[in-house]
């Protein structure tokens, strides 16, 4: 469902709604262990916050990253 929606968000052009969906679909392999894909996801998610001017959102999304183990 997460996919679908991100699809849905980059369709419509909703940057906000995109950068969620990398978000929430890099939580999504952290917990199944992928951590290269949750890396990528969580820093395609902090770019777009970054971009659209939303900095309490990129803070949350490099914590996350800093709490990766490296890899």
């Amino acid at each position: 469902m997460h996919r679908k929606s991100l699809e849905i968000d980059q369709r419509l052009g909703q940057l906000e709604g995109v950068a969620h969906g990398y978000a929430n679909l890099g939580s999504i392999y952290r917990e199944r262990g992928d951590l290269g894909s949750a890396r990528e996801h969580w820093i395609q998610s902090r770019d777009l916050f970054a971009k659209i001017g939303m900095p309490h959102m990129v803070a949350k999304v490099e914590s996350w990253l800093d709490g990766l183990p490296d890899t």
